[in-house]
């Protein structure tokens, strides 16, 4: 009764790898996919992307970096930023290419000129962790008080920390509250648990 038991629970176990299996295939061979390959193929910049974000995030298709990365390259080679943007995220990570944190930097760097929020972010953490570059607060404030100047929730909740802790600034938890509860009412998680355990007299 126990081997039956045991079979059993190894059976369901694996039912949903390969039923996720068999219809990432079933997807691949669906005309939907077919138009979005044959675009990409053809060249179209942001049908290039859109199939870089499949593999990436594994919808429709089995999660594979090397294929997200490869497309990845073709859309930001024709000047398409937000793919630009994960190819620098991939450099860091070292997901489907090996990990490069100055060519990470270089994509951050290039994007965030160009003012991209979440680029601000990225090199704002790069500078404050000290990651390829120096460690230095005064860069990561400037980098990450232009991305929360423009709404990104990330870059919210970390300058508002560091603004709580007097993290390389002069402390001010009255900025820190006002950063994390615009955060907060953005959904962001983070500033919601820090608004509920922060003390903030």
């Amino acid at each position: 009764m126990m081997k039956k038991y045991i079979f059993l629970v190894l059976v369901l176990s694996c039912c949903p790898i390969t039923l996720f299996a068999d219809t990432a295939a079933s997807y691949e061979n669906s005309m939907e996919f077919k138009s979005i390959y044959k675009r990409a193929v053809d060249g179209i910049a942001e049908y290039q992307n859109q199939l870089a974000d499949m593999y990436y995030k594994g919808k429709g298709v089995e999660k594979d970096y090397k294929k997200a990365f490869e497309w990845y390259q073709k859309a930001a080679d024709q000047g398409l930023t937000q793919a630009q943007l994960f190819l620098g995220i991939m450099y860091y990570k070292g997901a489907g290419v090996e990990q490069d944190y100055k060519k990470a930097f270089e994509w951050y760097k290039k994007l965030a000129d160009q003012g991209m929020p979440y680029a601000q972010y990225l090199l704002g953490n790069m500078y404050y962790e000290g990651v390829f570059v120096k460690e230095d607060n005064k860069e990561a404030v400037k980098w990450l008080d232009k991305a929360a100047q423009q709404g990104n929730a990330a870059a919210q909740v970390k300058i508002g920390l560091m603004y709580y802790l007097g993290d390389g600034m002069p402390q001010n938890k009255a900025k820190a509250r006002s950063l994390i509860t615009n955060a907060a009412e953005q959904g962001n998680n983070d500033a919601k648990r820090l608004m509920q355990e922060l003390e903030w007299k």
